[in-house]
């Protein structure tokens, strides 16, 4: 994508400042936040952003949207040229209790989402599973079709049977679309493109900058910012790594095809390992 804007190098100077983001957006149900303002010490050099945002697919746009109508000044790097990540090649969304399931005569509601998950599940997690039910409505469906995106369509899940899998026209491509455009919208949300994050620096147990590598240079350069949110994907497109965490009571597969996108290697389990997160439950991942 050409014309969009490069990141600034001036820094947002000073301590962090309290800001209150406005509910709504993906990144509250998919964005890891790793690093806070708390008792971190003041760093070495200053700040080139408020926050950094590691992925500018579905989950980092939707954290840099909600940071950047707050009045954040955000930074945004991705491996690729052009943001959309993973999900532009995806199908739809699982949503609870919209209009386009009203328009099939579906009658809808969380508590009955909720039912239908936890019965299909293998080892369900009853709060996040709840929290999704009773949030995707607002979070998700209004979230996003206030910035343009249109959902056409619901079709059977595989859970239930019932209308909840949500598609817009053409894909999930326009429903990332919308995203895209609202981040590039936003005065102090900037973008770095073809850039890998390689190590998140810390001090004190705090993340406080990102030392990057310019794919196609090779020149490395460390951000720093007073929060970092990683939101770089999954790792379907390492094989071997998916067969490590293949799911112990299912059978393994003699063969496996990528079906994702080729820059969902793992690369951000492995910069959260490093600075001393843990991962849990990698087995329990839906692989088509």
């Amino acid at each position: 994508m050409t014309g969009t804007r490069q990141a600034s190098s001036t820094a947002a100077g000073g301590r962090c400042r309290a800001v209150t983001i406005r509910r709504g957006g993906l990144a509250a149900l998919v964005a890891t936040l790793l690093a806070g303002c708390s008792q971190s010490p003041e760093p070495s050099a200053p700040f080139d952003a408020e926050a950094i945002v590691i992925g500018a697919g579905i989950s980092g746009l939707s954290a840099a949207i909600a940071m950047g109508q707050a009045g954040v000044i955000v930074l945004v790097m991705d491996m690729n040229s052009v943001p959309g990540g993973h999900a532009v090649l995806a199908g739809g969304v699982a949503l609870v209790g919209t209009p386009v399931q009203e328009a099939l005569g579906f009658e809808d509601s969380p508590e009955r989402a909720y039912e239908d998950w936890m019965a299909w599940t293998v080892e369900g997690h009853p709060e996040w599973t709840r929290f999704y039910a009773e949030q995707s409505r607002p979070m998700i469906y209004d979230w996003v079709t206030a910035m343009g995106a249109e959902f056409v369509r619901a079709q059977p899940e595989n859970s239930s049977g019932n209308p909840r899998f949500h598609f817009t026209e053409g894909r999930a491509i326009n429903l990332v679309l919308p995203m895209i455009r609202t981040a590039l919208a936003q005065d102090s949300v900037s973008f770095l493109w073809n850039v890998r994050a390689e190590e998140l620096l810390t001090d004190n147990g705090s993340v406080t900058g990102v030392v990057t590598r310019h794919l196609r240079s090779g020149q490395s350069r460390t951000l720093r910012a007073p929060h970092v949110v990683i939101a770089t994907g999954g790792l379907e497109a390492d094989l071997e790594r998916v067969l490590s965490n293949w799911t112990a009571e299912l059978p393994r597969p003699d063969r496996l095809l990528v079906g994702s996108s080729v820059m969902a290697t793992g690369s951000g389990h492995d910069l959260a390992q490093a600075a001393g997160a843990a991962l849990t439950r990698l087995d329990r991942r839906y692989v088509y």
